[in-house]
């Protein structure tokens, strides 16, 4: 009973401290990962000490992981992930390669031999899927061209770990055995991703439509669990990365019609893994040590985030991505990575021996210090491309011309062209309504800009961006993107330009769950509209007149926008 009791007061906790600092972190408009990580922090052995870190099964944190990873690739299609390989395999394989260089020349200038400065740089030159994604997804920015790179970059590096796994023993032994164990490992990741991609292709469709026949939901989930879990552990057991056996099977699933289904029943699982996840990471801090080495694990951590920020923006400009992008991934992937625990805990192992223990605890002290910094330095990051790009609009490779707004008058500004921006220009265009379109779709402003649509490569969630729209000179927003984080942020965005400029936006859910996002703000939520339709197709099957329809759909409209007309929220958003 003890026992039973013990366990119940770790979760109730582990829930409060959670939920007081990620309200708190809310509250400051501060990424919640930085309430996990405090609260872990205030909880753990070098806190309060309430928690030892070893009470928590690692296990259960990582669970956290593989869900993000899982519903990353949800979001994903197999024909997305091939319009990015460009930039898997070219600037995420250059940005280990330069920095494993970079971190191994550090090494030997602090007189550390070349095996010992190889594996620090193998161990640094990773970065933190689980901390970047997630602060993506908080953004709302995973489809802009920061999130895709990132997104990029983070796969190449998930491809990585086989083969540096390999390499690390080997370093400490016979040398000739080097090149066959990376070409072996480089197959087995080949191989393995191959047979899941193939098989569950053949094989997952036909499973989930047999599931969905029962109509059992908790049949449904369990499936959802079993595929997610199942993926990272056969990956896992067979010397991969759990999280690219997730992501493969969050790839699979979206190719098939369950995508939005599975994507709602892993939600909840994802979230509450994932802050346990981050709150392992806190306890993991020990500031006494920290305070005792604040100078060296300083001079490390801002040498980690110098080098590699130098290195990405490099790459970036490399590949002639926007300067203000640029900046933001470079600062965004600057940390080091929960890989170089891995890598580091295997080098210092006895019968390995190639790094000293005590290095290897420092080493990851600095890696932890500078993976808590990530949210701040992604919030500095969008504010320093905000900034570099204000007044200056973001042009896409292939239509780098000259742009001048500056004529523009009582125009509607349209973010977004998916198919709803699409329809909203074309109704513009033939009513003869001057109207611009942001959009940062490279591919699709191409074949726009070919069809004469006044569309323009930029991300409307920034201010300079909007001004370049002459936005203080627009008539109205017509916000048409499918997130709800980003529509906020666009709102938000738009009403540090204008305090009464009539916006209308798309959106999944109801009001309430788009929070404070000012006066002289028209939502259009999705299921209402969509219900409205479904009914006047029943009521035409049923013999119904259409003036009759019509005349119900204004009525639902008047009496559920007037119920709703008191959710618009006073603007609190400062100039």
């Amino acid at each position: 009973m003890m026992g039973m009791l013990g366990e119940l007061d770790l979760v109730v906790l582990l829930l409060t401290a959670s939920v007081c600092m990620v309200a708190i972190f809310r509250y400051l408009r501060l990424s919640p990962v930085l309430g996990y990580l405090v609260a872990g922090l205030a909880i753990g052995p070098y806190g309060i000490g309430f928690i030892k870190y070893d009470e928590i099964p690692q296990h259960l944190a990582d669970f956290g992981v593989i869900f993000l990873l899982f519903m990353i690739g949800l979001e994903m299609t197999l024909d997305r992930l091939a319009s990015i390989r460009k930039h898997v395999f070219g600037f995420g394989l250059l940005q280990i390669l330069f920095s494993v260089t970079a971190f191994t020349g550090v090494g030997l200038l602090l007189k550390y031999d070349f095996i010992e400065s190889l594996v620090i740089g193998f161990g640094l030159s990773m970065s933190s899927s689980a901390i970047v994604l997630q602060v993506l997804q908080e953004s709302g920015k995973q489809s802009t061209q920061t999130g895709r790179l990132s997104l990029a970059t983070l796969i190449m590096q998930d491809f990585a770990v086989v083969p540096l796994l390999v390499v690390v023993p080997l370093l400490s032994g016979d040398s000739h055995h080097l090149i066959g164990g990376i070409m072996l490992s480089l197959i087995k990741v080949v191989a393995v991703l191959f047979a899941i991609l193939v098989l569950g292709r053949i094989i997952l469709r036909p499973i989930f439509r047999l599931i969905w026949s029962t109509t059992n939901e908790e049949l449904f989930v369990a499936t959802t669990l079993l595929l997610a879990l199942g993926s990272a552990l056969i990956t896992e057991r067979l010397g991969l990365s759990m999280a690219l056996g997730a992501f493969a099977a969050g790839l699979l699933v979206a190719e098939t019609e369950y995508q939005h289904q599975v994507e709602a029943e892993i939600t909840p699982f994802k979230g509450l893994f994932l802050g346990l996840f981050f709150m392992t990471m806190g306890m993991k801090i020990d500031w006494h040590y920290l305070l005792e080495h604040a100078s060296v694990i300083a001079l490390w951590v801002s040498i980690i985030i110098v080098i590699k920020a130098a290195i990405l923006y490099g790459l970036c400009k490399a590949f002639r991505f926007p300067s203000g992008v640029s900046l933001h991934t470079a600062l965004l992937l600057s940390q080091g990575g929960e890989f170089a625990f891995v890598l580091l805990t295997l080098a210092a192992q006895d019968k390995i021996g190639i790094i000293d223990p005590k290095i290897a605890d420092l080493l990851m002290m600095i890696v932890t210090t500078s993976m808590a910094l990530t949210p701040l330095l992604a919030m500095l990051g969008a504010w320093l491309a905000e900034k570099i790009e204000k007044g200056n609009m973001v042009e896409a490779e292939g239509f780098n011309r000259p742009i001048d707004l500056s004529d523009l008058r009582n125009h509607v500004i349209v973010v977004g062209f998916g198919q709803a921006g699409q329809m909203v220009a074309q109704v513009l265009r033939e009513e003869g309504i001057a109207y611009v379109v942001v959009d940062n779709e490279a591919t699709l402003i191409a074949e726009a800009r070919h069809a004469g649509i006044p569309i323009y490569h930029g991300d409307a969630t920034r201010r300079g961006t909007l001004e370049h729209l002459q936005i203080n000179h627009a008539q109205s927003v017509v916000v048409t993107v499918h997130n709800d984080l980003a529509i906020q942020n666009t709102i938000v965005a738009v009403r540090r330009s204008s305090k009464d400029l009539p916006v209308i936006a798309r959106t999944k859910e109801w009001f309430e769950t788009l929070g404070q996002v000012g006066e002289a703000v028209f939502m259009i939520p999705e299921s209402f509209e969509m219900g409205l339709q479904l009914a006047g197709s029943l009521l035409k099957y049923r013999g119904f007149y259409a003036h009759e329809i019509e005349r119900m759909k204004t009525t639902f409209r008047a009496n559920h926008y007037a119920k709703t007309k008191d959710l618009f929220i006073k603007d609190t958003v400062g100039e």
